[in-house]
Parts: C-alpha cells; sequence; structure tokens
C-alpha cells in the first residue's frame, strides 16, 4: 500500500467505505474534540473526518450593479431587476437544486422534490425567467473566466474563485450566499495502510480548530471544524461556506441523488431546457 493517508471528496469516501477500502475511525480515542458538535454536516463518517468545504453558487459583476447588488437567491432569476447575461452549466447538478431553493422549496425538501415530474417542471420554470440571455459552459471555471471579464452578468460559480480574484484584482466579482451549496473533502486511512498510526496523528493534527482556521486563511476553502471558520479574521469569514452568516443559507450536496435514475431524469429535463432556446448549444 502507498499511501497512508487520502485526501477525497465526501461522496467518494462513502463509496469506499461502504466497500471496505477505508478504515474506521475512532475519532475521540484519538483526541479529535467535538465530532458531534463542531463539525459541519458530512464532515464525519465511519471512516473519515472532514478537511475543507466549497460552496457553490451565483457570483455577479459588481460593476454592473453601482446602485443595488443582487442579495437574494431569487435576484439571480430576475433579469428585470437585475439584468444581464446568465451563465450556466451544462450539467443541471447545481442549476436545479438553486432554482427550486430560489422558488422557496426549504432546502430539507430539494432533492425530494426534484425526484418528482411536479418539481422538475418548477425548477425548469424557475430557469424560464432567464431563458432569453443565458450562455452554457463546461465547468464553473469557464464561468468564472466568463464573467471576471466582462462577459456575463451572473454565473454559476464556486466561491474560493470570488475570494481570489478579489485577493489579486479587488472587489470585482462578488457572491450571493442565499441559497448556496456546499459540499467538502475529508481524510482517510486506506484498508491495509503501511503506517495507520502516524496516519490517524496527522489527522488528528490536522482536525485542530487552529490547523484549519490557518488553512483557511491560505486557502480560502471553509473549514470543515465550524469553530474554526469562527475563529478566523473577519475579513476571512465574509468568504468562508461554513462561517455563522453563511452556513445556515447553504445545502448540503447530495451526489447519490445525481448518480440515481431521479438524477438522470433531472438531467434530461435540463436538456431538454437548453435544446428548447435557439442556439445555445
Amino acid at each position: 500500500m502507498g499511501w497512508d493517508v487520502l485526501d477525497l471528496e465526501r461522496a467518494d469516501a462513502e463509496e469506499l467505505c461502504f466497500n471496505g477500502y477505508l478504515e474506521p475511525l475512532d475519532l475521540e480515542k484519538h483526541g479529535i474534540e467535538g465530532v458531534e458538535s463542531d463539525f459541519v454536516q458530512g464532515a464525519i463518517g465511519l471512516c473519515w473526518v472532514g478537511n475543507v468545504v466549497w460552496s457553490r453558487g451565483f457570483g455577479f459583476d459588481r460593476r454592473l450593479y453601482t446602485n443595488a447588488e443582487p442579495y437574494a437567491l431569487a435576484d439571480a432569476f430576475d433579469p428585470l431587476l437585475f439584468p444581464g447575461r446568465r451563465l450556466l452549466t451544462t450539467s443541471a447538478q447545481t442549476v436545479m437544486e438553486l432554482a427550486l431553493l430560489s422558488a422557496g422549496v426549504a432546502p430539507e425538501r430539494v432533492y425530494d422534490r426534484l425526484q418528482t415530474a411536479e418539481g422538475l417542471q418548477e425548477a425548469v420554470s424557475v430557469l424560464d425567467q432567464v431563458r432569453a440571455n443565458v450562455r452554457f459552459f463546461k465547468s464553473t471555471s469557464d464561468v468564472f473566466r466568463m464573467l471576471k471579464s466582462g462577459q456575463g452578468a451572473v454565473g454559476l460559480i464556486h466561491h474560493f474563485d470570488a475570494l481570489r480574484q478579489t485577493r489579486t484584482a479587488g472587489p470585482v466579482i462578488g457572491y450571493l450566499w442565499d441559497g448556496h451549496v456546499i459540499d467538502l473533502d475529508v481524510f482517510a486511512i486506506p484498508a491495509g495502510a503501511s503506517n495507520p498510526g502516524l496516519a490517524m496523528d496527522f489527522i488528528a493534527n490536522v482536525s485542530r480548530g487552529a490547523y484549519q482556521s490557518a488553512m483557511a486563511t491560505v486557502t480560502g476553502y471553509g473549514p470543515a471544524r465550524l469553530s474554526a471558520a469562527e475563529a478566523a479574521r473577519e475579513d476571512l469569514r465574509a468568504w468562508l461556506p461554513t462561517a455563522s452568516d453563511h452556513l445556515p443559507f447553504g445545502l448540503l450536496f447530495q451526489p447519490d441523488f445525481w448518480d440515481s435514475p431521479d438524477g438522470a431524469a433531472a438531467q434530461a429535463a435540463y436538456d431538454t431546457w437548453r435544446r428548447s432556446i435557439t442556439g445555445t448549444l
């Protein structure tokens, strides 16, 4: 076995753990405190502990909205109040969730609602509000590149792209925290690792609040430990998805939904909507 510690996306850790490829972790035995209360939802599992959290949501070009900026998620779908081109991904993931959240569906009901024909139609009806001026791209990185170059007004991006742009070029791109969708990376130990003790010592060390606050300062990712987000500098907390001002408005991404037949149906409904817009494919 060549690796002692793995940095995985949460969905991959869940699958590998279920299939016996990861070691179960006794976090409290190794001094990791606050397991029940101080970690974001999804960060603690049988075989993993959360490391960093990121957010996907709508960014906007602040240069276009000098009088009033978008604030609520519904603003992203309101081209009358906030005009300009919308930039979306060809993947329906996150887009459909945001559409339902904008329509007032409670976060805990979003994925259940997406399993119904009525829910898919409700999401498409929200998307229809921006159909007159929308372009599609393969990735959020492509969307962000277009947004910062002034070729779009509102687009689906990762929060850390807007933060890094702010650090290097000033506050050009804003970010809507209302209804943002979060996911996370986790640390795990592969089954049969050569140095499981040292691996667990490493995971315990990087799970400390002080480390996670420092990590957030350098990377712009949110700490999985909530107290670490609150201990970060005030200017940085304004950009952390796990800060107390932002986390209550977030939805935990559910990759299992998108890997299911219901997820395929949601993607198909989105593709049908995209094909109905002349010149976008």
